[in-house]
């Protein structure tokens, strides 16, 4: 099946190269500052906005990472292999989470003691869901993801439709998905759920659509959405 998205190029769009390379350094500089001992709480202006303008970095990275989907599948012009790519470099990603970062993290390989859900992690299975949606117009996944970020709460309560009997069981499993306050496995510390990360990755794959047109229905849109981006103060 062939991509329904019809790029103007070929050509990488460096603003997207630019701002991923950006959030690197941030954390990169973030990390330094863990492995210094360095708490984020702290007083000092740099230390506390250096921790502050990181809590842009996962966001930036998940809704990227659609946008990247978006513009590679765009240039192969075949979902079927996007979706093929997506599900491999997602796996991909999720063992190297659980092996080398988190041997770099934890410096053993104990599992039964420490097993780190982190960012890399969470990256990796959204690759793996996005590849289900990408068959679907750009469009589409752009507002299922939307859905998804602004209607997250409710995945809160889809334990309540378990039978009590098997609800901690199935705890375990769906506190990956979202935090519904039940117990999961005691050495796994689940740093990032897939939801609603999912939802920003996908709005991120519908984002591209906005990246492919011409410069200014690109500007048309921008004013568009400018009044519901601007803080406005109390008259």
């Amino acid at each position: 099946m062939k991509s329904t998205a019809t790029p103007n190029g070929t050509g990488r769009i460096q603003s997207v190269d630019v701002l991923r390379g950006l959030i690197m350094i941030l954390m990169a500089i973030d990390h330094v500052r863990v492995y210094s001992g360095i708490p984020a709480g702290s007083p000092d202006p740099g230390i506390f906005f250096t921790r502050w303008i990181t809590h842009f970095c996962a966001p930036g990275f998940a809704f990227l990472a659609g946008t990247s989907a978006f513009l590679y599948g765009a240039k192969i012009g075949d979902t079927a292999k996007l979706a093929r790519f997506l599900v491999t470099r997602g796996i991909f990603l999720v063992v190297l989470e659980i092996t080398v970062i988190r041997f770099l993290w934890a410096f053993h390989i104990n599992f039964s003691e420490f097993f780190l859900a982190g960012v890399i992690w969470m990256l990796g299975w959204c690759m793996v869901l996005l590849a289900a949606l990408v068959r679907l117009k750009p469009k589409v996944v752009g507002w299922i993801g939307l859905g998804i970020i602004f209607l997250q709460q409710l995945f809160s309560y889809v334990p309540l439709i378990v039978p009590e009997s098997g609800r901690a069981a199935f705890g375990k499993i769906w506190e990956f998905v979202y935090p519904a306050g039940l117990e999961t496995f005691s050495s796994v510390s689940v740093l990032y759920v897939l939801v609603p990360w999912i939802g920003v990755m996908a709005a991120g794959y519908g984002f591209g659509v906005i990246l492919q047109m011409d410069a200014e229905k690109q500007r048309k849109i921008k004013f568009g959405l400018s009044p519901y981006l601007q803080p406005h103060s109390a008259e």
